[in-house]
């Protein structure tokens, strides 16, 4: 089943996230100044930490929607964001830490869940 997230520039990157989370359980997204290539970590000092409108990130942001499933891999989901010039990382939970899903970037989103302990 799809999830459709809806993103303009009047919405928070903190609302995105949430959503994101909220659907795919263990699995996280976080924003960044800078995009990265493939199989590559963005440096932490890039990442945007405080919730801001995605209209402060990208300007004249028209806005879109987003359609994600399980069955994405990981490089696309970043590409679909990427799209729009939005740079983000997926990561994935394991135990109590939170780490970049670079090196499994051809993963899907569901067995990235699973390696979190939160897949079906």
């Amino acid at each position: 089943m799809d999830t459709i997230i809806s993103i303009s520039g009047d919405v928070k990157t903190s609302e995105v996230k949430e959503q994101f989370s909220e659907n795919f359980p263990g699995l996280k997204i976080e924003f960044f100044k800078h995009s990265h290539d493939d199989l590559e970590g963005s440096p932490k000092k890039d990442m945007i930490d405080n919730p801001v409108k995605i209209n402060e990130l990208v300007s004249n942001f028209s806005g879109f929607e987003i359609s994600l499933n399980e069955n994405l891999r990981v490089n696309e989901v970043e590409a679909l964001f990427s799209q729009h010039k939005l740079n983000v990382q997926v990561f994935r939970k394991m135990g109590r830490s939170w780490i970049e899903t670079t090196t499994t970037d051809h993963y899907t989103l569901g067995e990235q869940m699973e390696l979190s302990g939160q897949g079906s």
